[in-house]
């Protein structure tokens, strides 16, 4: 089992309970409806379960993402008001559904019978580095894996042939010598685009040479050999944004929105969205997830968004490095995991999640009167960003839009200072 870095202990905050909608296993709407019978008024518990679509399948699920139930301070009916749950109190949390047990952790099988071990960003404790390191909890993650994880749909799986690009696939013994070569890149210093762009030759340089015909053992040195001179050619370059990149930037911003409706079908209608958006112009407002429960929604206009001087901070940008390096080591950012992207497409997603999450950062100082981001900034919108890497059907045009995306200078144009 590969466990990433980061810490982790629940600290009940009920964040979890709240915003989502949570997929349910075979007979378990059934038992919760059984273990909740006397926890919950009749008339609540008469509408705790909806049917949602997850993993591309329709299924019951547990609505904590009713219209209007963040404002209401709602969320899951066994939800009590002291933010713990009803069911795990009465009756253990083994009566929970395994949704509920699995989370923030997520489970990957790769073709050689190796299990990755994922994070949610959307939860605070990850986010705060609260609690033990992950790495001395991998006797508890195994359990968790054995009793609750294996077997079940909640099992991302990456298929013997992984797509490199949208024109070159390899094996999985030949992709796994670019994965983790994508991993390690990314993992030398430097600023959080460069670390993008790193990542992104190999791929870009291997794929090309692989889909012009050449071995992997020859397409793989060329991406080895040319890496540092693309990625400097790159990042010398003046930024330029083309309107379609701003408009896919712009969409998403609008589907970042962490509380309330399918997360899934909301990437959908934003990518839709897009030919709209190019029409638009400006830079997109921003809705905000409510701080506390029981708040209103803000919108911040683009323009108070756009006086806020770019960047994350050191701190800020180490977080989202981290938390993209934490992607990248569960491979869940291609296939399965990722609406069926080859591996460019994802990496592609992830660096434009990464300008979604700091333009959202600088709505989050914006919203409080600041010129600049702070930590509390970039962890408000890791968390909000965090619903957009969602298990689902692809979005229709979301590879195409991806492919003919600037994500590098999109991430450039939230991140640099310029004259």
């Amino acid at each position: 089992m590969r466990v990433p870095e980061g810490r982790f202990t629940c600290t009940a905050c009920g964040a979890c309970c709240r915003g989502w909608q949570i997929p349910l296993v075979a007979g378990e709407a059934a038992a919760f409806r059984t273990a909740a019978a006397g926890l919950v008024a009749p008339a609540r518990l008469s509408r705790a379960v909806v049917r949602a679509r997850a993993g591309g399948a329709e299924v019951d699920a547990l609505d904590g993402a009713a219209a209007g139930a963040e404002a209401a301070g709602g969320g899951c009916v066994a939800l009590r008001d002291d933010a713990l749950c009803a069911i795990h109190a009465a009756h253990g949390e083994a009566a929970k559904p395994r949704a509920c047990r699995l989370y923030p952790f997520s489970f990957v099988r790769t073709p050689d019978g190796e299990v990755r071990v994922g994070v949610s960003h959307a939860c605070p404790a990850i986010l705060d580095g609260e609690g033990p390191p992950l790495a001395e909890q991998r006797e508890a993650l195994e359990r968790l894996w054995r009793e609750v994880a294996e077997g079940t749909p909640f099992v991302l799986r990456v298929e013997s042939t992984v797509a490199l690009t949208a024109g070159a696939a390899l094996p999985w013994a030949e992709a796994r010598v670019v994965l983790d070569a994508v991993e390690a890149a990314f993992a030398e210093p430097g600023p959080l685009a460069t670390r993008f762009a790193r990542a992104g030759a190999l791929v870009v340089v291997a794929g090309e040479a692989l889909a012009g015909g050449r071995a992997f053992a020859a397409a793989w040195e060329e991406a080895r050999r040319e890496r540092d001179a693309l990625v400097a050619e790159v990042m010398a370059r003046p930024v330029e944004v083309d309107r379609l990149s701003r408009g896919l930037f712009r969409a998403l911003v609008g589907a970042a929105r962490r509380r309330g409706g399918g997360l899934g079908a909301r990437l959908g209608e934003a990518v839709g969205a897009v030919a709209a958006a190019l029409g638009g112009g400006g830079a997109p407002p921003v809705t905000l997830a409510p701080r506390t429960t029981g708040a209103a929604a803000v919108t911040v206009s683009g323009a108070d968004v756009a006086r806020v001087a770019p960047g994350l901070g050191g701190d800020g940008e180490a977080l989202v490095a981290r938390a993209a390096a934490s992607t990248l080591s569960s491979l869940e950012y291609f296939g399965d995991a990722a609406f069926g992207l080859p591996v460019a497409g994802g990496l592609d997603l992830l660096a434009l999640e990464a300008a979604v999450t700091t333009w959202i950062a600088r709505a989050e100082a914006a919203a409080d009167g600041r010129g600049s981001v702070a930590l509390g900034d970039v962890k408000r919108a890791l968390a909000q960003v965090a619903s957009l890497r969602h298990r689902g059907a692809m979005p229709a045009g979301l590879a195409r839009a991806l492919d003919a995306t600037a994500t590098i200078d999109l991430l450039r144009d939230q991140l640099e200072r310029r004259a």
